[in-house]
């Protein structure tokens, strides 16, 4: 959530008139108003969910890899 809350409110406005999410706290929302609105079922949001996360892992592990090795 810490995304849509770094993000400045004309980030904010344009977003709303965008087709696609900008980023995964985009794509967490999506998930979340699709399952209020019974578009998904609880075991696919916890899949969704968890491919997220993943991705969240992996992405740590790069960074961390990167700035191990002395890259920036």
């Amino acid at each position: 959530m810490c995304g849509s809350a770094n993000r400045s409110w004309l980030e904010r406005i344009a977003s709303i008139f965008t087709a696609e999410p900008q980023d995964i706290s985009d794509l967490e929302d999506i998930i979340k108003r699709s399952i209020q609105r019974q578009l998904i079922d609880s075991d696919t949001k916890d899949m969704l969910q968890g491919v997220l996360d993943l991705s969240k892992v992996r992405a740590r592990e790069i960074t961390g890899a990167t700035l191990t090795n002395g890259h920036h």
